[in-house]
């Protein structure tokens, strides 16, 4: 029996990651558990949430899915989302509850101390900033290097990102633990853009 619900969880896990809605249903009304995770923590919900399949995500929820749940790297559902760049998942799970202040407590790298705005940050797209932002994140959040969401667009290069992040009030002259801006940043690392913006 413990056999059997052991394998029916994978199915759940691996349904999810694909997009099988209609297995994921199936599997559900088998009372299979939601919560149930991977040796390293990773539940069904994360992996819809990582792969951006929004329904799936709300039918969890629905289903009783702890939506805060961390693996054992620190990491929850929504910033699972917002470091892929999913800002439809991520209004999903803020819909069902999840902590937009929330730290990486894992104390691993290169994470530590991340937000789930922090990994929205390192995206092309500033559809998720956006999202986090509108929900409550806060702007200036450190991680453990004392780095902020806009020091981490900028040593990507996201300009939509960085441009949103200023526009809700990020700070640009916070310094890191090495004293850095994210102007510093972006000059040292050649994202001239990203560096004439922080100038202006």
């Amino acid at each position: 029996m413990h056999r059997n619900k052991d394998r029916l969880s994978r199915q759940l896990l691996e349904a999810a990651g694909t997009g099988d809605r209609q297995l994921v249903q199936a599997l559900l009304l088998e009372d299979v558990d939601v919560n149930a995770a991977l040796k390293d923590g990773f539940t069904p919900l994360m992996a819809a949430a990582t792969s951006g399949h929004t329904e799936i995500v709300g039918d969890f929820l629905s289903s009783g899915a702890e939506v805060n749940l961390r693996d054992n790297h620190g990491m929850t559902a929504l910033m699972m989302a917002a470091s892929r760049g999913r800002p439809d998942t991520v209004k999903a799970l803020v819909a069902g509850g999840a902590d937009v202040s929330a730290r990486n407590e894992s104390r691993l790298a290169p994470f530590a101390g991340y937000t789930a705005l922090m990994h929205a940050a390192q995206n092309k797209d500033a559809a998720a900033v956006n999202v986090l932002l509108g929900a409550g994140a806060q702007v200036d959040a450190r991680d453990d290097n004392g780095e902020t969401a806009l020091m981490k667009a900028s040593f990507w290069g996201n300009i939509d990102a960085a441009r949103t992040l200023l526009a809700a009030g990020a700070d640009p002259k916070a310094q890191d633990n090495d004293q850095r801006t994210a102007r510093m940043i972006a000059e040292e690392i050649g994202q001239s853009k990203i560096a004439e913006l922080l100038s202006k």
